[in-house]
């Protein structure tokens, strides 16, 4: 296609006669290939179809316009805001929430995500440009430390005689999750996209990121104080609260696999329950007798017994009737307004200001390692995949689980028969 170019030829994209046919291929100035800071995309072949080869030489034209613009110091004037440009971390971002691998999340975990990455996204670098605005190609190792150290030194935000302040410890588990996000969008959409756009070499991988302090974990109840809670919720009349933290407890439970996900149907009394652990893909039959019949959790079972089955799920409840209006059948719990009246149940039963819902399972899994649970045994039940090399234990699961139960359940005796002394 020598001469004259149709109309919407895109520039830098050349045609050459072959034997098969023409071909087509993207070829940016000598000059944007060398130096210190080349285009991030070079000479290309685009195929042998016209309409395709369009499309690419039109995604790398607004590459290296980017990049041009980026070299003359304009981009800090549009900084300011999200960037449409293919290659610059706005982008990859979007990929990613496009991509399975971030659909196919809990609306939990979505949410999470998408938090980490403004974090990041948002960051403003030295001259008010967004980190967002820059090529995937500019972010190095050092640009990822740089990052992670700024983000160490936040703090909790609040507005003091009008004058906002930060206040509290560093937000040590909030950097932490952002370079998790980040480095997780970053491997998926490089896969998706290759070299040209993201490069292959992950800066935010291996970093070495700081432990949380001990004073942002997680409370662990004591089995005192799930009893009190109990009490509680039966008194104020949410008896679901109290057999949702229940199963929190013995069976390790997430709240967000309790409240919306735990049915009849996964319940065989007196013979196994089926766990789910939707953040970390884990589904396993939890035995509730050991082979000589013990029962291993009594006390969650007898609680089931007395539970009407009012719906599909196990947690349900009935919405408070509208004055004058019909009484509402029941129906599963908002995740928000099950963690509200969680929050009333906790003050009602006394418990420490930073006990919450979350604790009961943190509770369960503190009493499994007071019980001398083993790690393949601690991670089978709370369905934890942190430890690559037990991952293979994680698939075998149930015998490891039952055991474990077999111990707490031994634990819990020994308790009520002497005191924690005599255990």
């Amino acid at each position: 296609m020598r001469g004259a170019k149709p109309n919407g030829w895109p520039k830098y994209m050349k045609d050459k006669k072959t034997a098969a046919g023409v071909a087509y291929y993207w070829e940016p100035p000598s000059w944007a290939r060398t130096g210190d800071n080349p285009c991030p995309v070079s000479h290309e072949a685009l195929g042998m179809d016209y309409g395709a080869a369009v499309a690419k030489a039109t995604r790398n034209n607004e590459i290296f316009d980017s990049w041009r613009l980026a070299r003359r110091g304009i981009v800090q004037v549009v900084a300011n805001r999200p960037s449409n440009l293919p290659g610059t971390i706005d982008w990859m971002v979007r990929q990613f929430q496009g991509h399975s691998k971030y659909l196919r999340r809990s609306k939990k975990t979505r949410d999470g995500y998408d938090s980490s990455l403004r974090l990041v996204c948002d960051f403003k670098l030295k001259g008010g440009a967004r980190l967002g605005s820059r090529m995937a190609t500019e972010v190095t190792a050092v640009v990822a430390d740089r990052l992670y150290e700024r983000l160490l030194q936040r703090r909790r935000t609040e507005v003091v005689d009008g004058v906002e302040v930060e206040v509290g410890p560093p937000m040590i588990s909030a950097a932490n999750a952002a370079m998790r996000a980040i480095r997780r969008a970053w491997n998926v959409v490089q896969r998706a996209e290759g070299n040209d756009l993201v490069p292959a070499v992950n800066p935010f991988a291996r970093m070495e990121l700081e432990a949380p302090d001990d004073d942002d974990e997680t409370y662990p109840a004591s089995i005192e104080e799930l009893t009190a809670y109990v009490a509680a919720a039966d008194r104020l009349g949410y008896p679901a609260h109290g057999t949702a933290a229940m199963v929190g407890y013995y069976w390790v439970q997430r709240a967000v696999d309790i409240v919306g996900r735990l049915s009849w149907t996964d319940y065989e009394p007196g013979r196994r329950i089926r766990v789910r652990h939707n953040k970390n893909n884990r589904l396993i039959w939890q035995s509730l007798a050991d082979e000589d019949g013990t029962r291993l959790f009594p006390e969650l079972e007898a609680r089931l017994a007395e539970t009407p089955q009012v719906g599909p799920l196990i947690i349900m409840h009935r919405p408070m009737r509208k004055r004058g209006g019909e009484q509402a059948p029941y129906q599963p719990y908002q995740m928000d307004t099950f963690k509200h009246i969680s929050t009333r149940i906790c003050a009602a039963a006394n418990l420490p200001e930073e006990c919450t819902f979350t604790s009961f399972r943190h509770g369960g899994l503190t009493e499994a390692g007071d019980a001398g649970g083993t790690d393949q045994e601690l991670m089978a039940a709370g369905g934890h995949k942190t430890r690559q090399v037990l991952n293979r234990y994680t698939q075998r699961n149930n015998r490891q689980a039952t055991a474990l139960a077999r111990k707490r359940f031994e634990w819990r005796q020994a308790l009520g028969a002497g005191g924690k002394d005599a255990a």
